[in-house]
């Protein structure tokens, strides 16, 4: 199955998803990037399908999830974040063997995952959708280099 990555873009940038408490979102708008509250200590997944990001926020009234940002993400930040990334399931077009690819994932600090896309109304849909988990250096280049506009 191929995959393909569908999401809104400008020449600026490609649109990403997060959803936080409000405290998080509120002084990340204060601030034009994370700031209290982030933890930089734990993955943080970004998710180019606004209607994947609904669904799993459970349309914004899921605890600690009750506001979504959409973030500009520069379009080198996105290219270096698919580069670094590493699939949370095993690919044997992509890796020799499930050695080599539990090995990269442990030395990666990107995880790739595809999940079921859905719509604004909540229909699941034929495609999937990527998110992207980011830690360690990627999560801070993320959020001190590479994300150009948020908004709610």
């Amino acid at each position: 199955m191929s995959k393909q990555i569908l999401a809104a873009y400008d020449d600026e940038g490609v649109f990403v998803y997060q959803a936080f408490k409000p405290s998080i979102v509120e002084a990340a708008l204060r601030r034009g990037t994370f700031a209290e509250g982030f933890s930089f200590d734990r993955l943080t997944w970004i998710k180019p399908s606004f209607g994947w990001m609904l669904h799993r926020s459970e349309y914004a009234t899921a605890v600690r999830q009750e506001r979504i940002l959409k973030i500009k993400l520069r379009h080198d930040g996105f290219l270096t974040i698919l580069r670094r990334g590493v699939p949370t399931s095993y690919d044997r077009n992509r890796f020799a063997s499930e050695h080599k690819w539990r090995r990269a994932l442990d030395e990666t600090d990107v995880r790739i995952q595809w999940d079921p896309d859905r719509s604004l109304r909540r229909v699941k849909l034929e495609r999937r959708a990527i998110q992207l988990g980011m830690g360690g250096e990627t999560v801070r280049q993320y959020v001190q280099e590479w994300m150009s506009d948020s908004k709610t």
